[in-house]
């Protein structure tokens, strides 16, 4: 029932109604008390209208895209443009404007140039970042987050990959195949991601009790062509 109808049944304005509902002034107190009566007679219900929630920009993120040495970022913009989509799609969904800047000089320089007054937070994409920059970060003094990288050891708000755990199951499976040896392909290029796989193979090779040879270990590039050349060196040398 709407309001139109509801004053029809008991015969006063629509404004009325209106005015007794909202709690405003403009009836006496005798008329609000008796349309508040008439309508509970005719069984009107009233809904609360609810505000719109407003789209306008709330705040401006500057997104930091951040090169070591650009064997990862640069190399597998495919997954870095990924990691960065998903956070830069939800920002834009709740209001927020953004900025992005690449930083390819040192880390120290650009993050002292950077103007903390033009911006509400900060997504920071830590894929190259190696445990002697992690400190560096703290000249951020905007909520911060890190992407694609554990920080392990530090109070900073990271979302990343379970390098433990996913190294866990794939040691687990090949336990589970029957496997009694195994070998390690390892990046050459070590990062917090790449350590924690590290440190995650080595314990559950022991603990799943498969044979490892340190001399099976070896290193290739973080990148598909990289890995593919460096994996064909390793076979050659192995046939000799």
């Amino acid at each position: 029932m709407t309001i139109r109808e509801a004053a029809k049944l008991i015969g006063v304005s629509p404004a009325t109604i209106s005015i007794v509902l909202n709690g405003k002034e403009g009836v006496s107190d005798e008329t609000r008390i008796k349309v508040r009566q008439e309508l509970e007679r005719v069984g009107y219900v009233h809904e609360p209208r609810v505000a719109k929630v407003s789209h306008s920009p709330t705040g401006n993120i500057l997104v930091i895209k951040y090169f070591h040495n650009g064997s990862l970022v640069e190399e597998n913009d495919g997954f870095i443009t990924m990691i960065i989509d998903s956070p830069s799609e939800r920002l834009r969904n709740l209001g927020y404007s953004m900025a992005m800047i690449t930083v390819k000089e040192e880390l120290v320089k650009a993050l002292g140039d950077m103007d903390p007054s033009l911006y509400d937070g900060v997504v920071f994409v830590g894929t190259e970042l190696e445990r002697e920059d992690y400190q560096k970060l703290d000249r951020i003094k905007l909520p911060m987050v890190v992407l694609d990288n554990p920080m392990v050891g530090t109070t900073f708000n990271s979302v990343g990959i379970d390098n433990t755990e996913c190294t866990r199951i794939a040691i687990e499976y090949c336990k589970r195949c029957g496997y009694k040896r195994i070998g390690y392909l390892r990046s050459s290029y070590d990062t917090g991601n790449f350590e924690e796989r590290a440190k995650a193979f080595y314990r559950y090779t022991a603990e799943y009790d498969l044979k490892f040879d340190k001399r099976q270990e070896w290193r290739l590039s973080p990148t598909m062509m990289g890995a593919y050349e460096d994996a064909m060196n390793c076979l050659a040398k192995q046939k000799n």
